[in-house]
Order: C-alpha cells, then sequence, then structure tokens
C-alpha cells in the first residue's frame, strides 16, 4: 500500500499543468560584454568625435580665410620679382626655376609684363631682339655666308611685268528666267557664238506667265464694255483713271516676269493666251557658257547663258608691293606685249588692288587698252613692259634685305667679324636687286648670301642674353685644394 501511494505520488509530480494554469516564460538573459569589446567601442566612439572635431576646424577655417580675414598686405618680401617666360602665370618673389619646365626664372620688367609703352615721335626700333654676331672667317665659309657692298647706279628706265588678259566684271552678263518654267525651245547658240542684244536665246513655258495672260485678257474684255451709267443730267460718267485700271496692273505684272512689250501687244491683238516667254540676251558679246537643254526645268538660280562683251577687256599683272606704289605714279608708260601678235598695245593705268595676295605677296595692276586692243582676248599671256625715268638709286641684292611684315632691316658688317643689324626703308625691286631709300650707305658691306641663317643666329643669342647675365651674377664655387 505504501509502495502504490508513493508511486501515485510521483505520478502526479511529473504530469504537466493544464495551460491555462503554466507560469510565465522568463526573457533570455544577454551575455555579459566581454572588457576587450568595451575598450574597442570606447576607442572607436573617441575617434568618431576626433573627425568631426577635425571637419568642424577645417570648415571654420576655410570661412575665416577666404571670408572673414582681410586682404594681406603686400610687403617687398610678398611682391612677385620674378617669371617664366614659357609659364607667364609662374611667379615669385625668389630666384629659382619653374616647375613646369624647369626653366630659369627672369625678372618681372619695371612696368609690368602687360604695361602698355609710351608713345613716342620716333618709330620704334624693331630690332631689339636681335644680337650683334660675331663669326669667324671659317664658320662664315662653311655656311656659305657673302658680302655685298650696297652701291650706287642708275636704274634701268625699262621694266616688266608678267600680264594676261581679262574680261572685266561690268562686261558680263548672266540669262535667268524670273519665274520657273519648262524649256521649249531653245537657239541654235553655243558657247564662243556671237549674240546681239535683244536675241532670243530660248522660250520658256511658265504657268504663272500663262495666269498672267490670262487676266489680262479678261481686264482688256470688261474694258471694251460700255459700263458707262448716265448721270442724272443725261451725261455719261468719266472713264476710271487710265493707271489705276486692272489691264494696267496685269500688264505691269506681265512686265515683270519678263515679257516684252510688243509680245504682250502681240497677245491681246491675237486674243489667245500661250504662257510662253521668250528669254533674249541683254547686252552683244560672245557666249562663254551655256548651260540649258531643251525640255529642263529653268530656275531663277539657274544661270542658263553667261555672255562677255570682249570689246572692252583689261590687261592686268602683278607686281611686289612696293613696286606696285611705285610703278603707279604719274609719268610711266605702259605697253602689252605678247608673243601671239606682232605689234604692242599701249595700256592706261586703271587702278592698283589694294589687296594683298597671301600667298603670293603681291598686288594687282589692272591697265585698260586703247583702240588697238581689239585683238585682244581673254586668257591671253604676256608683258607689260613699263617705260620710267632713269634715276639713280642705292640697291642691295634682294635677298640680302629681310622683310618679317613689322620691320624691314640688313645686317652690316660694323666690325671685322662682326654683322650688326640695321633697320632699313626698302623700295621697289629692279630685277634681282632691292632699292634701299634709307638707312644705308653706299660702301656699306651687308650679308647677301645666308642672312636668314644669320638672323636665326642674331635671335637665338639675343634670347639667351639674360640668361647669361643672371649666370654671371652667380658666384662661382671654389674647388677645394
Amino acid at each position: 500500500m505504501s509502495t502504490q501511494s508513493s508511486d501515485e505520488k510521483a505520478s502526479s509530480e511529473t504530469e504537466p499543468l493544464p495551460s491555462d494554469t503554466a507560469p510565465p516564460i522568463a526573457p533570455p538573459i544577454a551575455p555579459p560584454i566581454e572588457p576587450s569589446m568595451q575598450r574597442r567601442l570606447r576607442v572607436m566612439a573617441f575617434v568618431r568625435w576626433c573627425l568631426l572635431a577635425a571637419m568642424v576646424a577645417l570648415a571654420g577655417g576655410t570661412w575665416w580665410t577666404l571670408v572673414v580675414r582681410p586682404a594681406p598686405v603686400a610687403t617687398q618680401a610678398s611682391v612677385d620679382r620674378f617669371y617664366c617666360s614659357m609659364h607667364p602665370q609662374i611667379r615669385s618673389h625668389d630666384e629659382g626655376n619653374c616647375p613646369i619646365c624647369g626653366m630659369r626664372l627672369i625678372p618681372i620688367p619695371a612696368g609690368g609684363l602687360h604695361a602698355p609703352s609710351a608713345p613716342s615721335a620716333e618709330p620704334a626700333d624693331l630690332t631689339r631682339d636681335l644680337s650683334e654676331v660675331n663669326l669667324p672667317r671659317d664658320r662664315r665659309q662653311a655656311i656659305g655666308l657673302s658680302l655685298v657692298a650696297a652701291t650706287r647706279k642708275t636704274l634701268p628706265s625699262t621694266r616688266r611685268l608678267s600680264a594676261t588678259v581679262e574680261v572685266p566684271d561690268g562686261s558680263r552678263a548672266e540669262v535667268h528666267v524670273r519665274t520657273p518654267g519648262y524649256v521649249e525651245q531653245v537657239a541654235n547658240v553655243e558657247r564662243g557664238a556671237t549674240v546681239k542684244a535683244g536675241q532670243a536665246l530660248l522660250w520658256v513655258y511658265a504657268p504663272s506667265v500663262l495666269r498672267a495672260e490670262e487676266e489680262l485678257l479678261v481686264a482688256h474684255g470688261w474694258k471694251n464694255l460700255d459700263l458707262a451709267v448716265p448721270a442724272m443730267n443725261g451725261e455719261k460718267a468719266p472713264p476710271p483713271r487710265e493707271q489705276a485700271s486692272p489691264e494696267n496692273g496685269s500688264r505691269r505684272q506681265l512686265e515683270l516676269l519678263g515679257v516684252s512689250s510688243r509680245g504682250i501687244d502681240a497677245m491681246v491683238a491675237a486674243k489667245k493666251p500661250d504662257g510662253v516667254l521668250a528669254i533674249s540676251s541683254p547686252i552683244t558679246g560672245v557666249v562663254v557658257r551655256r548651260n540649258v537643254v531643251r525640255g529642263a526645268y529653268a530656275e531663277p538660280e539657274t544661270t542658263l547663258f553667261e555672255i562677255a562683251d570682249l570689246t572692252h577687256l583689261r590687261v592686268v599683272g602683278s607686281a611686289d608691293a612696293d613696286t606696285a606704289i611705285d610703278l603707279a605714279r604719274p609719268g610711266v608708260r605702259a605697253r602689252f606685249v605678247s608673243g601671239e601678235r606682232a605689234t604692242s598695245v599701249d595700256l592706261t593705268l586703271d587702278l592698283v588692288e589694294p589687296e594683298i595676295a597671301s600667298d603670293t605677296r603681291t598686288r594687282r595692276i589692272r591697265y585698260l587698252g586703247g583702240r588697238d586692243a581689239t585683238g585682244l582676248r581673254p586668257g591671253e599671256i604676256g608683258e607689260i613692259w613699263l617705260e620710267t625715268d632713269a634715276r639713280d638709286g642705292l640697291v642691295v641684292p634682294r635677298d640680302a634685305i629681310i622683310d618679317t611684315g613689322l620691320s624691314t632691316y640688313v645686317f652690316v658688317e660694323s666690325a671685322p667679324d662682326t654683322f650688326t643689324p640695321r633697320t632699313v626703308t626698302a623700295g621697289a625691286l629692279v630685277g634681282d636687286e632691292r632699292i634701299v631709300l634709307a638707312g644705308l650707305r653706299a660702301g656699306e658691306l651687308v650679308v647677301a648670301r645666308g642672312a636668314f641663317m644669320l638672323d636665326s643666329e642674331s635671335r637665338l643669342r639675343a634670347s639667351l642674353t639674360p640668361r647669361a647675365i643672371e649666370a654671371a651674377t652667380v658666384p662661382a664655387i671654389q674647388e677645394k685644394p
């Protein structure tokens, strides 16, 4: 009995309680943080606050530097006194080298890099970028440099210029239609044929011409009707003004489209519009271009014929800019000589064109032919012989003068084996020689051959002169014994 009661008591203790009477479940307890992890978290928090403080300090310093702080007063030590000639934006108050190209910094001019030069009554010396050059005889022979003395001689009275025969712009005419249409017929006129002013060249069917002709016939029919209304006193009302009639407006429209007055009268007399427009030659001349065939669609922007009047031609020559001005003076007689004709043609100066050709650096001189110029033909090539009065002048070889566009100078032997650039005033070309108007005396030796090579050497030495002066100011390093 005691054993059974004990078993029942044990089973009652092990049986689970009902769900409504079960006690609440306690939450899980987090494991404690290790001391090493706590130290890491404190270090990370400290670093985060340090970074935030640094960013705030940087922003405050930038704001103070760019906005609040006043501009510093320039002192003698902070003024830029040197700059790089290759990179002018590089400047410094101390000597040194350029950080970009490594070149030595040179002093800034007293007036600044872009200071305007004071106006001077005398012309500026444009050879300041050049320097004297010393060349011994052996080096002169190696580069082929030769000297020639400036001589005074009597200039020739006859000069020659290459020339061609051209058609003036005022002697050309183009044939166009004033309204689009279809070419019905073309006259038997080829390129090179002679046509007269008013001669019909082609006939074009134009719908706009047909409409204008129909309007003219209708307006003409209204005019023939007796629309006069008797007035109260028995007299007829006066007819409308002639210039305000519809017929005049239609007639004017046809004239603007290119229909001649004779063609309008013939159409009105026949009382039959056809819409065909006859295109005539505007001038008497030779057809130099034909660009139309039967059946083509002609538009106003299309050039159908080009006609040139060959009775007025001009002879055009080209010369150096200075020579052109010299040859355009009064008293110069001109003749055109060509191998295609036995006799020459007298010419009259027309115009020296102001433009200078960019490729040849020459100017065009235009001449007009006289009565004996009827045999000239466009495209003919020849020479213009210019006869001038004989005069004396100082000349040097044409290669001795260097013309940069801004200055004209020569290299003169100022001392034995020493050549100095000198500005001169150059005149016209006479064959292979050039006239010198000022800056040179007769008998002085100038460099005739090799002047451009000497010019390069002179510019190189002039550019290196500031560096040589700066190098001379640097104390030499004494070697130890």
